[in-house]
């Protein structure tokens, strides 16, 4: 991606599945995750990790599951009050603003302008506003990975690069993989 070119991130989804007898637990993302090559040590391939950018990533996970447990519930706390008759005369508002919502949307802006607050209710007010700071919020760490990302990648690369350099590493790589070592 060329710097200066907007570009949208996924929206967090607003579904959750429920948990079953098939439901796998979630994955512990905090973990280190590494590949071992060639019988190279662990210990090699440390400067090849991007810490940050993994961090930034997990915790972009863990509020896209959190802004979609928000949306549901936001959701049927709108539908509830769409239905009302003092919502009547603000139904398509809230309307557009219960689907942005559920499509992650930004929605700061629609909040003043959907309905009075006595429509909405304190508490539904309030949580529409704590779902669109955890919009910003969530947008603010995708701006962070954009600008970590890169960096961190390119000190990877040249570390595996160093890697490649080594004739004990390069001759294990050619035993191991063939098809790896013409790449690398």
């Amino acid at each position: 991606m060329s710097p200066g070119t907007p570009h949208a991130h996924p929206a967090p989804v607003a579904a959750c599945p429920t948990a079953g007898p098939r439901s796998a637990p979630p994955a512990d993302l905090s973990s280190s995750v590494g590949v071992r090559v060639a019988g190279l040590p662990t210990s090699a391939l440390d400067a090849s990790r991007i810490p940050r950018s993994t961090e930034l990533a997990v915790r972009i996970t863990s509020l896209d599951r959190r802004l979609a447990l928000d949306a549901a519930r936001l959701g049927e706390e709108l539908y509830a009050v769409i239905g009302t008759e003092a919502a009547r005369p603000f139904k398509a508002r809230l309307v557009g603003l219960r689907r942005a919502v559920h499509q992650g949307a930004r929605i700061a802006a629609l909040l003043d302008r959907a309905a009075p607050p006595h429509v909405l209710g304190a508490d539904l007010a309030e949580g529409l506003r704590r779902h669109a700071a955890l919009l910003g919020a969530r947008d603010g760490l995708f701006a962070e990975l954009d600008r970590t990302l890169p960096a961190e990648t390119r000190s990877a690369a040249a570390a595996l690069a160093g890697l490649v350099e080594d004739r004990s590493f390069a001759a294990g790589l050619g035993y191991a993989s063939a098809d790896l070592y013409a790449d690398v």
